[in-house]
């Protein structure tokens, strides 16, 4: 990386300093001195425009008595009340990436080692000037991508993301291509949180775009395995291809009979569904429950009853079920995330909160809720 010294933006600001990022009593008193530059390139870019960018993970600090320490910015917190800027992007921006003889996924002819694809270009040695082996080939005789200069390469044909950059048409063979493609060269942007897959592309989230979930090597999940190994959910910038990614992704999930990840502890339905609190009152359990009377009662009835959860007591043990219950409930959660596309379902509480057995004992006024539409 490339140390830059004196641009604008956060050089000259002053921070407090703590090692393990805890700033009660510890902290020093510091200057950002320097920064580091990173560089976003054309593919794997995470969305972001391609171009030089200061590395806001990184700083050079200088104390009070004079010495300087390269820190992260978890170590670092404001002293001046203004905004924290570290995280901005637009500001961190610093100019164009540099330009190349060839393009990332550009087939390529050595006379070494024969026809290959640009896989990926070494943008800090091109910065520094320290060499010319900057661009990654993936030949066809080599197992892998092996790294040569512009001298000893010669353009075959340009490949999709020069095409792209320059308004030409792409083709693709099917749908988990484009997405593929569209991954890479981030035209896409991610969805907060991790919702399970199963469930997120079955419901009417987001129009429906909420669509995808990646395999290992970042491409459409393929098997069973890809997609207890875990991925991202997000929405392409491409409408249309979000749709079919989603049909494609529906297809998939039919063929490998794969089920939504039922919760068995309180702690794992309590991180995927995130229960909310009771805006109306100082309610037990972690403030989360609602009555089954007054105007709790009338939240829940103007609430989607697929965000609604009873707590049940059966034979002395609690339970949190899917839906609107009478019989043995205690009260009602909302979540923020909807159990739509699940099959109905309990997670067993270790402790009942015995504070509310008394205010449950007499429920002969109370009118329960209908069934489910």
């Amino acid at each position: 990386m490339t140390v830059r010294v004196g641009l604008k933006g956060l050089i000259g600001e002053k921070f407090l300093y703590s090692q393990q990022g805890k700033f009660a009593g510890n902290a020093k008193p510091c200057t950002i001195a320097e920064y580091v530059e990173a560089t976003r390139g054309r593919i794997r870019n995470y969305g972001l425009k391609p171009g030089n960018y200061i590395n806001n993970a990184w700083f050079v600090v200088e104390f009070e008595d004079g010495s300087r320490k390269e820190v992260g910015d978890h170590q670092l917190q404001r002293v001046d009340g203004k905004p924290d800027r570290l995280l901005n992007r637009e500001e961190l921006y610093l100019s164009a990436l540099p330009k190349t003889d060839f393009w990332e996924l550009d087939l390529v002819y050595s006379s070494t080692h024969g026809e290959g694809m640009v896989s990926r270009i070494d943008w800090e040695s091109i910065k520094d000037r320290t060499s010319s082996d900057v661009y990654h080939v993936f030949f066809t005789n080599a197992d892998t991508a092996l790294k040569v200069g512009a001298d000893e390469l010669q353009l075959l044909e340009r490949g999709k993301v020069w095409r792209r950059a320059h308004g030409l048409p792409l083709g693709f063979a099917s749908v988990e291509e484009h997405a593929a493609f569209a991954l890479l060269v981030g035209e896409y942007q991610f969805v907060p949180g991790k919702p399970d897959p199963v469930v997120a592309i079955n419901t009417d989230e987001a129009d429906g775009l909420v669509c995808s979930k990646f395999g290992n090597d970042g491409t459409l999940a393929a098997d069973a395995d890809d997609w207890a190994a875990g991925g991202s959910l997000v929405l392409f910038t491409d409408r249309e291809l979000g749709r079919q990614v989603s049909d494609h992704q529906k297809a998939l999930i039919t063929s490998l009979k794969l089920e939504p990840v039922i919760p068995k502890t309180e702690d794992e339905w309590e991180d995927i569904f995130k229960p909310i609190q009771n805006p109306t009152e100082d309610a037990s359990f972690n403030g989360w429950l609602f009555d089954k009377w007054s105007a709790d009662w009338e939240i829940i009835q103007a609430t989607d009853p697929y965000k609604c959860w009873s707590w049940l007591e059966v034979d002395g043990k609690g339970y949190i079920a899917t839906g609107l219950h009478v019989v043995d409930t205690l009260g009602y959660f909302i979540t923020e995330k909807s159990w739509k596309g699940y099959p109905e379902f309990d997670v067993e509480i270790e402790d009942l909160d015995s504070d509310l057995e008394e205010d449950f004992d007499d429920e002969d006024d109370f009118e329960g809720p209908g069934p489910l539409p």
